[in-house]
């Protein structure tokens, strides 16, 4: 079964302020304030939650040339995309058949403890950072890759012209987007007690989803250290095996 469309879900927020479902609220018809409210409902349940149907793979072209790029607005489907958050990055040089993963190291700390990237400096990509809308590579890249990015990305907006389509989230949001529309219906008509009713409603459901989808926890690694690129697993239960090393293409 497919997620309701925002027509749907319009009508469904619509239907809980009874005789108000008609006319205006302020200087916005009711059906323009519902529309805002859908769209207000999608980017608040997206600033809660990591929803799986909002997780993408977009890539990057990474030469020698520069080591800050755009961040991608398109998928590897084409499609449209605003990136939320890059969940992992891994790289693909120019000529090799086994990528490997990118350290993310914040902004500030990239500041502190490695210097500023120049092409007199160089070698292979180890760290990414996601700062502002642009990714930074480091080391100064010495050679191309192809960076292959698992980011989430914001819901799509609603426009009057695109309400006849599924909203992004799914159709397990259907109800959670529902009771948001229905308390900021409320509150916008200025009934405290209604729209108090439904925020409660609504904050209920979407946390009930979102533990619902919750995913089995990873597997958990105890006193073994997962390896990196070409370094050999840390277990303190068998010194011996720390002494075993990954092929160096590899990165667990």
């Amino acid at each position: 079964m497919a997620a309701a469309t925002g027509d749907e879900l319009i009508l469904r927020g619509k239907s809980h302020i009874g005789n108000r479902a008609s006319g205006n609220i302020g200087a916005k018809s009711v059906d323009a304030a519902a529309l805002d409210s859908l769209n207000n409902g999608l980017y608040s349940i997206a600033k809660e939650h990591s929803i799986a149907a909002l997780q993408r793979f977009a890539t990057v072209a990474v030469t020698t040339s520069a080591y800050r790029y755009a961040m991608p607005v398109l998928d590897t489907d084409s499609a449209a995309i605003r990136i939320k958050d890059v969940i992992r990055a891994r790289a693909l040089r120019s000529g090799d058949s086994t990528d490997f993963l990118l350290r993310r190291i914040s902004q500030v700390r990239r500041e502190e403890f490695l210097p500023t990237p120049a092409s007199t400096v160089s070698g292979e990509i180890i760290y990414y950072t996601h700062f502002g809308d642009n990714l930074e590579f480091y080391p100064y890249p010495s050679s191309a890759y192809t960076v292959t990015l698992s980011c989430s990305v914001w819901p799509t907006k609603f426009t009057a012209a695109t309400l006849g389509s599924s909203h992004a989230l799914g159709e397990e949001w259907d109800d959670v987007l529902e009771y948001f529309m229905a308390f900021e219906l409320f509150a916008k008509l200025q009934q405290t007690t209604d729209a108090l009713f439904w925020k409660a409603e609504y904050q209920q459901k979407r946390i009930d989803t979102a533990q619902a989808l919750r995913k089995n926890s990873d597997w958990m690694t105890g006193s073994r250290d997962l390896p990196g690129r070409g370094r050999a697993w840390i277990d303190v239960d068998d010194p011996a095996a720390s002494a075993r090393v990954l092929p160096s293409a590899s990165d667990g």
